[in-house]
């Protein structure tokens, strides 16, 4: 006999009952069935097994171990059938250690996956402020260069003003020198003209004037 399990085995009582009904004629619900019926379910399970069956000698096991006796030494081999049937079909899934775990598990592969959505999303953001950052970099230079391109026109015409407004201030104080000049001739035109007009009224009279004896 093998060891007994502390683990009672999960078995669908319907199933059972219905697979013994079709295998060994007996009636479904009907638990009065002798170790004869037991056993030759045990071995007709142990028969699959060796044909490589698992997964239908593992059935028979479970139907079978539904009829036998609480607590009997045929139910403590079943359920030992019946457990390592399962560990066979169904292994645990070997524990992962270190990072290979880590990399296996679900809740680092969603991380990873909301961690690459992430980055995804911060590089069309960070792509998005760049371009915004060079268009309002052109903007402000544009304005800039508006700037100064009104502010060297307006310094143009403020030294054309002012270039303009020193011809004329220098024109003006020519004509005024000129002026000044034409007025300077005519007076002393006018003084030499009166100079020689004394000069002969004085001649005049000294030739009248009769002479002493």
């Amino acid at each position: 006999m093998a060891a007994g399990s502390e683990d009672k085995p999960r078995v669908d009582p319907v199933q059972a009952e219905q697979h013994a009904a079709e295998t060994l004629g007996i009636t479904p619900g009907n638990r009065e069935v002798n170790d004869n019926v037991v056993g030759r379910l045990f071995h007709q399970a142990r028969d699959l097994e060796s044909a490589g069956n698992l997964a239908g000698a593992l059935e028979i096991f479970r139907s079978a171990y539904h009829f036998v006796k609480k607590d009997s030494p045929l139910e403590v081999e079943l359920a030992a059938a019946i457990k390592g049937l399962e560990e066979k079909l169904y292994p645990p899934e070997p524990a992962k250690k270190g990072w290979r775990a880590v990399v296996g598990s679900k809740k680092f592969m969603i991380s990873t996956a909301a961690a690459v959505a992430i980055l995804a999303g911060s590089a069309f953001t960070v792509n998005q402020i760049l371009a915004e950052k060079a268009e309002s970099r052109q903007q402000e230079e544009a304005k800039l260069e508006a700037q100064r391109k009104a502010k060297a026109a307006e310094e143009a015409r403020l030294k054309e003003q002012q270039a303009a407004e020193k011809k004329a201030e220098e024109e003006r104080k020519k004509a005024e020198a000129l002026k000044q000049e034409e007025e300077r001739k005519k007076t002393e035109a006018a003084r030499k003209k009166g100079c020689r007009s004394g000069k002969g009224q004085t001649g005049s009279r000294k030739s009248r004037t009769p002479g002493k004896i």
